[in-house]
């Protein structure tokens, strides 16, 4: 490609390279020209999903995205030209600016429409809103803090001392504030990824009891003793956590009768049976079930299964093993209990 000879008054003869000056215009030409081609052609496209997710991202970025490039390149062609420093380092911050913009837009859309649709449904609305907005200010403080960051090394200005000092007073503050943090974290956690609802019967740290209340920092459970139990969310996360309505509400029940060696295992079958079928908490759907399991030393054993709802657990365990012991005695099926035959030697 040829050369262009620009003289400069008073100077020496300078040498252009037309190349990125026409690069940079063509660019620059193609951008005017296709954009309201390239806009109608992403708005077929997306409107081709079932989800306006995508759309709403797209379009959170796209100017942006597209203004932060143009000054990029902008910058790139004047330095062809010729080179000033604060004009490159005043360009470069204003396309970090851009580029920051379209992060926390991207960001914003992915906390409240993806994150906070798809997995914050099982809290309710005011805790939902409060993690979705502590979520985001970390958010938009991390990319802010990296920006500037970047933006003092364009100019030169030594962030050693800054790291220093803010490494020494996050220590600081991370120490005086180890636990309420934690649970933060922890409750920003569970919310995300709960194990259990607001209003499930679940186990937790032995405690057994209906959860009321799923918070940033606690979570309440109303235990079976009527006490509301608080319990801090860094030990929910790092618990075994049973729920006896996921995936459904139904618990099963297991019962271990023995009866005489004198019994007819098929009769104490029926019977047991007949209890279970009796009682309308008990589930049809799974059957109930007797097995024959073990010959004792004083018994013959049996195995009862049952389903019932979480919250009919206790008392209808209560009530069935009642119904089993009076409709036993009613059929003559002794109930046994250990006895031990002692003979004694004359010496």
């Amino acid at each position: 490609m040829k050369r262009m000879e620009v003289y400069k008054q008073g100077g020496p003869m300078k040498v252009v390279d037309p190349g990125p000056t026409l690069t940079y215009g063509l660019v620059l030409l193609g951008y005017i020209v296709l954009r309201p081609l390239y806009t109608r052609l992403m708005k077929k496209l997306l409107s081709l999903t079932k989800t306006e997710v995508d759309d709403k991202l797209f379009w959170a970025v796209e100017k942006p995205t597209w203004i932060g490039i143009l000054i990029i390149l902008t910058d790139y062609f004047l330095r062809t030209i010729f080179f000033d420093e604060l004009l490159h380092g005043t360009l470069l911050t204003v396309a970090v600016i851009f580029f920051t913009i379209a992060l926390l837009r991207l960001g914003r859309v992915l906390i409240y429409e993806v994150l906070g649709s798809t997995r914050f449904l099982l809290v309710d609305k005011k805790t939902r809103q409060t993690a979705l907005s502590v979520l985001s200010n970390l958010y938009i403080a991390t990319i802010v803090f990296f920006a500037v960051i970047y933006i003092f090394s364009l100019w030169g200005i030594s962030i050693t001392p800054l790291l220093a000092s803010a490494g020494f007073f996050g220590l600081v503050l991370g120490l005086a504030l180890k636990d309420p943090f934690e649970n933060l974290i922890s409750g920003i956690l569970l919310l995300a990824d709960p194990p259990f609802r607001v209003g499930d019967w679940v186990k937790v740290n032995e405690i057994f009891g209906e959860v009321k209340e799923i918070g940033l920092r606690n979570t309440r459970i109303l235990s079976f003793d009527g006490n509301l139990v608080t319990l801090p969310n860094s030990s929910v996360v790092n618990s075994v956590v049973t729920d006896y309505h996921l995936p459904d509400d139904r618990v099963r029940i297991r019962l271990k009768v023995g009866v005489s060696y004198d019994s007819d295992p098929e009769k104490v079958k029926e019977v047991l049976l007949s209890v279970l079928r009796s009682d309308k908490r008990v589930l049809r759907d799974p059957e109930p079930k007797v097995f024959f399991v073990e010959m004792g030393d004083f018994a013959l054993i049996f195995e009862v299964w049952f389903w019932v709802r979480a919250r009919d657990m206790y008392e209808t365990r209560s009530d069935i093993n009642t119904k089993i012991f009076y409709e036993l005695k009613r059929k003559g099926i002794e109930i046994p209990f250990p006895t031990r035959t002692v003979y004694l030697k004359n010496l």
